[in-house]
């Protein structure tokens, strides 16, 4: 009897084991830190003209290439882009494509004085959602108004996207 019970109890745990692996393959959490890469940037253009709602998802090569005629026609490569901006797309290539895939998400700024970070992302069955935590300045202190945009170069594992709609969502921190 003993020994039944035993065994019961064992397959139980494989199939707990089963279902929650199966389950995880459904939502997944915490993509954030080391696979992103955040500039800002003088504004050139508005988000939304390099992507739409300011969210390029990019899987390929040829992707890429494509993103980056957008960008040279936006101002942000060629002889007036930034440096900063150049160096960090310039470092995908076929290989990274090969195992992985990126998100560049623009986002406006009203001055450098305000901030933006990438505070978790999450694949859920249709949608991968990005929280994005918006940071107004703190302080009295005297704050120019000049156009910036922050640019977060988001790394993640191939087909992390797959078929789902990216989705953004902006959280206001207040200090």
């Amino acid at each position: 009897m003993r020994r039944a019970f035993f065994c019961l109890s064992v397959m139980l745990c494989f199939a707990a084991l089963a279902v929650s692996a199966g389950c995880g393959k459904e939502s997944v959490r915490g993509y954030t830190g080391e696979q992103i890469t955040s500039i800002s940037i003088y504004w050139q253009e508005p988000a939304d003209f390099y992507a739409p709602d300011g969210v390029a998802l990019i899987c390929s090569e040829g992707e890429l290439e494509s993103f980056k005629e957008i960008c040279e026609e936006g101002r942000l490569l060629g002889g007036y882009g930034s440096a900063g901006f150049e160096e960090t797309l310039g470092g995908y290539d076929s290989s990274f494509f090969e195992q992985g895939e990126l998100i560049v998400l623009f986002i406006d700024e009203p001055s450098p004085c305000h901030d933006s970070e990438v505070a978790d992302i999450s694949a859920e069955k249709g949608t991968v959602e990005i929280d994005v935590n918006l940071i107004p300045p703190g302080g009295e202190g005297v704050c120019p108004d000049v156009m910036m945009q922050d640019i977060h170069f988001i790394e993640l594992p191939k087909n992390f996207c797959g078929e789902r709609e990216l989705h953004v969502n902006y959280i206001r921190i207040d200090k």
